[in-house]
């Protein structure tokens, strides 16, 4: 005689997720898929997601039940799915203000059928803003009784840093059950504020057999037309992301290196300046803007084929595309943000540029490519290092542990 085991219900609340099945957008939430599928040994998963425009409110996708509410009630003006994130959003465009309040009282009234209808005991919010404000409102008003994991990713920390945003954080992080941050640099940020319990370390992970040295494919490097150092640059085109000093750096990495080139992954609200820089510099024959959609499969071999993997990026939590360059065995060059510099003092197994700075980067560079056959002990250390730590067994394993003890 068999018995069944009922599962208990959770909600992840985000406002970046696949709108469709293999969706290519920037952006687009996959780590939360990737990092949600641990939790359905134990749990029936519901996801609340922004709608966009051709994608489905209801279905049932990777696994997960999702449910999509509607942003405002303007078709072509969106916060989330923008090509950027929210915050940047914001800062280039304030028109994008006035439809803060449709987001969060659409969410909001989500949240409250979903619960009420499924008997939901835990929300799972990513981003401090919108999700997790929105949970701890729904908490305050409707439902004492349910629990929330707020999990941090490091820009909404310290984005909104004046008085008004501080206050606003804190009170959020005072009212919620359990929180995850990526570094020991937030969670020492969340301690100064008074909140010292329920804190926890956890980073999102990557698939560290996916992303590895023999995905190497030379002859990307011929599709490419690339002859001599391949540099690779993953992620949005946004100014948060540092790419433009990295665009400024190859005017002087030609010329020690002519036939350089930089690949770029990744779209944003920057890609026309950035065009228009390299045609204005004459480097259109040393930067490859990636104009089709790079698959999940064909990914890793950007990372593999490429010889330093470069993100100089002004803040971060834990940046995945990092860890996956690093996973396939590629140099790579960060800037001395914190999450980074507090990481590189314990482990040598990255090259440090000061924010802001394309002479930093121009010379790392250059240093890397002269030693290059020098180097490969860092490149191992560093693979060993995200094995051990970054996977996404290990991390899957450890977040569920967490949603299981707010059962207790």
């Amino acid at each position: 005689m068999s018995t069944s085991f009922k599962k208990e219900k959770i909600l992840v609340l985000t406002s970046s997720f696949p709108r469709w099945e293999n969706d290519n957008h920037v952006g687009g939430g996959q780590f939360i898929v990737n990092l949600s599928k641990g939790f359905l040994s134990a749990f029936e998963v519901f996801v609340l997601a922004p709608h966009f425009h051709g994608a489905k409110t209801k279905e049932k996708l990777y696994g997960f039940n999702i449910r999509r509410f509607k942003q405002n009630p303007f078709k072509n003006a969106n916060l989330s799915y923008n090509g950027s994130g929210i915050l940047p959003a914001l800062k280039k465009n304030k028109f994008l203000y006035f439809l803060i309040p449709f987001y969060l009282i659409s969410q909001l009234s989500a949240i409250k059928k979903i619960i009420a209808k499924e008997k939901i005991k835990i929300l799972h919010a990513h981003w401090i803003l919108p999700q997790c404000f929105v949970a701890v409102f729904y908490k305050k008003l409707f439902n004492r009784k349910i629990k929330i994991l707020a999990t941090i990713n490091g820009s909404d920390f310290w984005g909104f840093n004046n008085v008004l945003g501080n206050s606003l954080k804190k009170f959020i992080l005072k009212n919620v059950d359990c929180i995850t941050v990526p570094n020991i640099d937030v969670k020492k940020g969340i301690e100064k504020m008074g909140i010292k319990d329920h804190v926890h370390i956890l980073p999102m992970g990557i698939d560290t057999n996916f992303f590895n040295k023999d995905k190497k494919d030379l002859s990307l490097k011929k599709e490419l037309n690339i002859n001599g150092p391949f540099l690779l640059f993953v992620g949005a085109l946004v100014e948060n992301k540092g790419i433009k000093y990295l665009f400024q750096s190859m005017v002087k990495i030609v010329q020690i290196y002519p036939k350089a080139v930089l690949v770029v992954v990744g779209k944003g609200y920057l890609e026309e300046d950035l065009k228009l820089f390299a045609k204005e510099n004459s480097l259109e024959n040393n930067i490859r803007f990636i104009e089709k959609y790079i698959t999940d499969e064909d990914l890793p071999k950007y990372f593999a084929t490429s010889d330093i993997f470069i993100l100089p990026t002004l803040s971060e939590g834990f940046p995945i595309a990092f860890m996956e360059a690093i996973s396939s065995c590629t140099y790579t060059i960060v800037s001395d943000i914190p999450v980074f510099k507090s990481l590189l003092e314990k482990y040598k197994i990255s090259n440090l540029v000061r924010v802001k700075n394309s002479e930093d980067i121009y010379e790392k560079t250059i240093e890397i490519l002269k030693h290059f056959s020098e180097l490969k002990s860092i490149k191992i250390k560093a693979r060993d290092y995200v094995v051990a730590n970054h996977d996404w067994k290990i991390i899957q394993k450890n977040y569920l542990s967490l949603l299981l003890s707010l059962f207790k």
